[in-house]
């Protein structure tokens, strides 16, 4: 509008038309102006040309555009399509920053300020003139951020004079200048830092409080106009700026641009195909601006943000199929309602919206596709995606036909990746789930594609991010935060991230929750991560030297110098390319809008994805999945999946009509539902193995008792029976007796006789042992040598005889050898005729030797080794005497001349000393013969002794071992009888003190029998209620109950009537220890300690009136390990923690907000891990043992507090507000203990004896079952059984005899008290109208314990 005015005013300028008073100008016309010689053209407004120097004309911008063209296989994201609006503005943002003019260009979102001012900055201007410098603001952003982030890219120039690289200028470029926040006083600090450089050219050093000088700076800013957390900047700042404002772009720029870009892609499709183009960007453009004019932001769709980015976000989906898969019209309408929808349907948020949506595609459809809606939409979901195939070089973005095998595709990838990775995801990939899945992958295969996924916590968001993330083969990022993490810990992680991205060229998923937002400025970071892909000051000076080196190849592939600027402008791209940032936050509460309002970028920059509730399909498909997987047995499964449906939508539908009544938000999240499958599973099974072992012990011991009975008439009898056996064999005993003495006296006499011949024999035998070793002494001198003799022989050979015989003329020693030999041998001489020729006659003995001694040395070697030398005759010795003498005959002489008779020699030495050695030794054993004679009778004479003594030992034997058996026999009856006697005893002592017990235990059996099959029924009520009803008054929690029961029977499940939570897990006596423990005795309270005691999650009790702070320190101080309480103000609440944790002490946290410390996260999410034979948990950076007796409590005192769902998933709330009843009966125990304290102090002592009897009666009724049902075989053999029972029977009659007499003095107490019953009722009455007061005026609030002390 602004600028059709001017349009006309400048026609009529040019015309010379009177102006005063048609436009109203303040200033008078003056004289008549001349007519400008150039005309303007009257059919283009003026801003569509420019005056041209070289014509003299008026020419369109458009003419500016010269031949331009897509680049051969460009991507979409890099694609720029000018027009006359990107080429006015750059003309101008060059024409200003050459004249060295500060240039402010203002515009919409989505009108390509940044992009055509980044653009131009780094492509356009001389790099060897300018060095551009980028800035972003955004609401969190600081002056002191602004002034490190512009310090740390000046150079030093001079003292106290900074400036970029001399003889160059700065071109610095501030984005979304009007985004920071105002302070207190109405100034937005960075800019008024910004403007007063503009005012003084520099700012002062906060350090040393040193004015710097900034030279050679020329800013070039951008920002949008006021509104939705941008806001007006001062006028001292503006007019130091040329201000261009950056029109929104008309429907025909933007079809051009979408229409050369869909031309491009497209090209390779049909004709037919082809032909839907004009009418696909009419749509498009239609859908978006419908969007703009009916989807408006509210406080609930703070979301519901548009802009031209959401139109490209559409082509770019469209421009991802391929011509070999989607090459038909159907399929190219269908993928643009597919990219409709997930642009604009999928931020929606309510069914109303969604049908609009509908209604959209269909109309379009109709209008500009010329197809029916049920040809494209054929099934309720249309879905396109790319991972079909798990090949990611083969991938293809096409639908996806058959939704099944999409599920079995994912569920594939789900369980790739939980054998891959140690932390295992169970998920359920319902439909919904599926295509949440196909959302994200989506996305994250796109270029810069970030989404930001909305929904309450527990809907799937981070897991199936996870998921997604490996199927595109992606590491996922996410921080870690502990206690302690702040900002600098925050942008270590993120640079961490960041530079896997950009340095090692790696694709990486950035997820960040809401819940992990420690400060603001974590969102800031993110923020400007989604808009630029850096952080200001996030790197260090060695991150640069891994950056330049990392990045250097792909700046010269760009045709760009490999300068510092150049290197960090590559790497950032890189960052881009590859960092996909996922964002799953919550849409409750405040927080969420106003980082919207202050951080665009959230929805500028991310497809939005809505999480709605669960549908119907959904949960059925969990809760299936679930029980299947653990093997649950239900009698109608298909009536509990059903049930386990209608429970949370029931649930859903009375959160919201308790918010509308109480003005109180509870939020039914899909974690809740998880919880209450996982509660009913554990409840159902804990309920049957309780059943079944009472049922059990009970029906065990009534066989005890029945066994008991049916054993006495059999005592009695076995007593009759065995009565004259035992006489009998007593009789046969002692007649056996009198034998046995008898044959023991005989063989005593026997014994004695055979001692006397072994003392004899003994004797004689020492006598044969010394005459036997006086002759072997005598032996012995001889043995020596003749071993060395044979010794000798041994190694005597045949062939050492050979030669000897084979001697003609023998030495002497050889002669003289064999003589002896000869003469040893008996072999007579050849009597010859002595050399000497005298005529004598000698004995000649070599021929001998030849002849005979050594004819066969075999048969002499044989002869030598068996020579009887015991028997040699004395004329042979006296032979053998006259060599023996000679000096010559010596084995030392002998073996110089033959070893052969050294060896005889030594053999004939030998015999001849054994023979006398032998001849002296033969009286000796002659003696020794004659003793071992003497020996050998009187063995035989003690043999026959010794045979006579065994036999009469064997018959004495025999009679023992008879007479023992009747002994035993004897024993065994008697033992037998007295067992019997006292078994009869123990079974009169068992019946007598069991007796009583086996109608009600048959009773029992009965009823417990009956119960397991209601089982089912009764605890998915009990399963409902302690999932779901915590933050729930008393009111709601009958009504879901009661709408659960006729559920139930609607159903046909079985169940008791009339169950609830209180009769299903319920404990009487445990319930009387809690109300000791100063637990209210009222309905309301008693539930909530059953959730307490029976929930899988920590309680986080909603305790205005401190009942439950002081409950559970009661409970905790009577643990072992006792309790410790702590604040999250304190210091040391962490090491208490630990201490708590580790130790297994009960940690009561008191007095916390709204908001929970996020180092509380593995301890709410109980994230223990399993190490060896325990588990240990990491809180913090610390790993610790995880005790099991650990106990963690959280208890507020805020009245109404509003948690997220984020928080209410993580633990179990409780509505510990005090109630009417259990207030009255609080303030009759006051009123009495004022009025009549002994009434009440007897009260309190009957209520604790009560407790105390009671339990003690459960836990003897549990042992006597115990022991009844351990024992093993006959119940009445063991005594200390029996005794136990009887004896615990007795301690059980007694206690019921005092709880009687208790009973009657408590009626006669509670008569007493009644009669103040009306004081309390008014007393209650009176504070609940007090509490009230706080409606009025926030001061009126006042406590529970200040008005019970009035």
């Amino acid at each position: 509008e602004g600028r059709a005015m001017l349009n006309d005013f400048i026609l009529d300028l040019s015309k010379g038309l009177p102006l005063q008073d048609k436009y109203q100008l303040i200033c008078s016309d003056g004289e008549q102006r001349a007519i400008a010689k150039v005309p303007y053209p009257e059919d283009v407004p003026v801003y569509e040309y420019y005056p041209s120097g070289q014509t003299n004309k008026w020419e369109l911008w458009t003419k500016r555009i010269t031949n331009f063209e897509i680049p051969k296989d460009a991507q979409v994201h890099t694609i720029i399509v000018p027009t006359a609006d990107t080429v006015r503005n750059a003309f101008l943002l060059q024409t200003l920053v050459r004249a060295k003019y500060h240039v402010l260009f203002s515009g919409l979102t989505g009108t390509g300020k940044t992009v055509i001012i980044q653009q131009e900055l780094m492509k356009n201007f001389d790099k060897d003139e300018f060095v551009p410098i980028s800035v972003a603001f955004s609401a969190q952003t600081s002056a002191n951020q602004t002034q490190d982030i512009i310090d740390g890219k000046m150079d030093k120039r001079r003292k106290g004079t900074y400036g970029p690289p001399f003889g160059k200028r700065c071109l610095l470029f501030i984005d979304d200048l009007n985004m920071p926040l105002k302070e207190y006083y109405g100034a937005q600090p960075p800019i008024e830092l910004v403007r007063q450089w503009h005012d003084h050219r520099g700012w002062f050093n906060r350090k040393e409080l040193v004015k710097f000088n900034i030279v050679d700076v020329i800013m070039v800013s951008a920002m949008g106009p006021p509104g939705g957390g941008r806001t007006f900047i001062t006028e001292r700042l503006k007019r130091h700026y040329s201000t261009t404002a950056y029109s929104d772009l008309s429907e025909a720029s933007i079809t051009h641009i979408f229409k050369t870009i869909s031309t491009y892609f497209f090209s390779a499709f049909d004709e037919k195909v082809q032909a839907l183009l004009p009418g696909m960007i009419s749509s498009t453009i239609a859908v978006f601006q419908q969007a703009l004019e009916d989807l408006l932001p509210t406080p609930a769709k703070s979301h519901y943000l548009f802009n031209l980015r959401d139109i490209w976000k559409v082509f770019l989906g469209l421009c991802s199929l391929s011509s070999k898969k989607s090459n038909d019209p159907l399929s190219v309408a269908r993928c643009w309602c597919h990219e409709i929808q997930r642009i604009f349907g999928d931020r929606l948020t309510d069914k109303g919206d969604l049908a609009w949506m509908r209604t959209q595609v269909e109309t379009h459809i109709v209008n500009d596709f010329a197809m029916r809606p049920e040809q494209v939409f054929e099934s309720d979901r249309l879905i396109f995606a790319s991972f079909m195939t798990q090949e990611m070089d083969n991938r293809v973005y096409e639908e996806v036909p058959d939704m099944k095998q999409m599920k079995e595709t994912i569920e594939e990838y789900l369980d790739d990746y939980n054998n891959v990775n140690s932390i295992m995801m169970p998920l359920v990939m319902f439909l919904d789930a599926c295509e949440h899945c196909a959302r994200i992958c989506r996305v994250l295969n796109q270029p810069s594609g970030n989404v930001l996924l909305l929904g309450v916590g527990g809907s799937g968001r981070q897991s199936l991010t996870r998921l997604s993330a490996f199927i595109n083969e992606a590491d996922c990022f996410q921080i870690e935060v502990a206690k302690g993490y702040g900002m600098i810990e925050f942008k270590d992680d993120l640079k961490k991230c960041l530079m896997k991205c950009g340095v090692e060229d790696k694709v990486n998923i950035f997820l960040f929750c809401d819940t992990q937002i420690v400060k603001e400025d974590f969102v800031e970071a993110v923020n400007n991560v989604l808009n630029s892909g850096d952080v200001p000051n996030l790197y260090a000076n060695e991150d640069f030297e891994a950056i330049s080196t990392s990045c250097r190849a792909l700046c010269q592939s760009l045709g760009m110098q490999p300068t510092k600027a150049n290197l960090f402008s590559a790497y950032l791209m890189r960052v881009k390319k590859n960092v996909h940032v996922t964002l799953a936050f919550s849409p409750v509460g405040d927080s969420f809008r106003n980082r919207l309002r202050m951080f665009p970028s959230l929805v500028n920059c991310c497809t939005i994805d809505w999480f709605h509730e669960w549908p119907a399909e959904a949960l059925y498909s969990v809760a299936k999945q679930q029980l299947v997987n653990q093997s649950v047995e239900l009698p109608n499964m298909e009536g509990s999946l059903k049930m386990f449906q209608t429970i949370h939508q029931s649930v859903e539908a009375s959160a919201r009509g308790f918010l509308k009544k109480t003005n109180r938000n509870v939020y039914i999240t899909p974690t809740s539902y998880l919880e209450l499958l996982s509660s009913f599973v554990q409840i159902l099974a804990d309920k049957r193995k309780q059943v079944e072992t009472q049922k059990n012990r009970y029906s065990v011991g009534l066989e005890k008792i029945e066994d008991a009975e049916g054993a006495v008439a059999g005592l009695q009898q076995m007593l009759v029976e065995k009565k004259p056996v035992l006489e009998k064999t007593q009789k046969e005993v002692g007649e056996m007796m009198v034998v046995i003495q008898k044959d023991k006296a005989d063989a005593e006499e026997v014994s004695i006789a055979v001692g006397a011949e072994e003392a004899a024999a003994s004797k004689k035998a020492e006598e044969v042992q010394i005459v036997k070793d006086d002759a072997q002494r005598d032996l012995d001198e001889a043995l020596p040598a003749l071993d060395e003799a044979v010794q000798c022989l041994k190694k005597l050979k045949i062939g050492h005889i050979q030669e000897v015989k084979a001697l003609a003329n023998p030495p002497g020693g050889v002669r003289l050898a064999c003589e002896a030999c000869c003469a040893m041998f008996g072999l007579k001489p050849v009597r010859k005729n002595a050399p000497d020729g005298s005529g004598k006659k000698i004995d000649d003995y070599w021929e001998t030797s030849q002849k005979q001694l050594l004819a066969d040395p075999k048969k002499l070697l044989e002869d030598l080794f068996e020579f009887d030398k015991d028997n040699i005759p004395e004329s042979r010795i006296n032979l053998i005497t006259t060599y023996m003498e000679r000096e010559d005959f010596d084995p030392a002489a002998i073996k110089k001349a033959s070893l052969a008779c050294e060896a005889i020699c030594m053999w004939t030495r030998a015999m001849y000393k054994y023979h006398f050695i032998a001849k002296a030794v033969e009286p000796k054993r002659e003696m020794l013969r004659t003793a071992e004679a003497e020996l050998a009778e009187c063995q035989e004479k003690l043999e026959q002794a010794q045979e006579r003594l065994r036999q009469v030992q064997e018959k004495i034997a025999g009679l023992e071992a008879s007479f023992n058996e009747a002994v035993a026999k004897q024993d065994e009856l008697q033992a037998d009888m007295e067992l019997c006697e006292v078994k009869l005893v123990r079974a009169h002592k068992l019946i007598g003190g069991l007796g009583g017990e086996k109608a009600r235990w048959g009773q029992n059996v009965k009823d417990l029998s009956a119960q397991l099959s209601l089982l089912p029924g009764d605890c998915i009520v009990a399963a409902g209620m302690v999932s779901y009803v915590g933050p729930f008054t008393a009111g709601v929690r009958i009504e879901c109950e009661e709408a659960w029961r006729k559920e139930l029977t609607r159903t046909d499940i079985a169940h008791n009537d009339g169950c609830s939570m209180r009769t299903v897990l319920g404990e009487p006596v445990k319930i009387q220890q809690w109300v000791v423990c100063s637990l209210p005795n009222d309905a309301l309270s008693i539930e909530n300690g059953i959730i307490i005691d029976r929930s899988r999650r920590w309680p986080l009790c909603i305790d205005p009136q401190r009942q439950a702070n002081k409950y559970i320190k009661n409970m905790g101080k009577d643990t072992e390990t006792g309790i410790d309480v702590c604040k999250l103000s304190e210091k040391n609440f962490l090491r208490t923690l630990e201490l708590g944790i580790q130790f297994g002490k009960w940690i009561l946290l008191e007095n916390i907000g709204i908001n929970l410390d996020p180092a509380l996260e593995p301890v709410l999410q109980q994230q223990k891990v399993k190490d060896g034979s325990g588990f240990t948990i990491r809180l913090g950076d610390k790993s610790i043992t995880y005790s099991e007796s650990f106990k963690f409590f959280m208890t507020t005192t805020l009245p109404n507090p509003h948690y997220s769902p984020e928080t209410s998933v993580k633990v179990t709330l409780l509505n510990f507000a005090i109630t009417p009843t259990g207030l009255e009966d609080q303030m009759l125990g006051i009123v009495v203990a004022k009025e009549r304290p002994d009434l009440e102090e007897q009260k309190n002592e009957l209520v604790v004896q009560n407790a105390k009897m009671n339990k003690m009666l459960k836990e003897i009724e549990d042992d006597i079952l115990r022991l009844l049902a351990t024992s093993e075989g006959d119940v009445l053999a063991d005594d200390a059984l029996v005794n136990k029972v009887t004896s615990s029977k007795e301690v059980s009659d007694d206690i019921n005899a005092k709880k009687e007499v208790a009973k009657v003095t408590e009626a006669n107490i509670d008569v007493a008290r009644e009669s103040y019953r009306p004081v309390a009722y008014r007393t209650a009455v009176l504070f609940f109208c007090i509490v009230e007061l706080t409606n009025i005026d926030p001061m009126y609030q006042y406590s529970l314990q200040w008005f019970q002390k009035l």
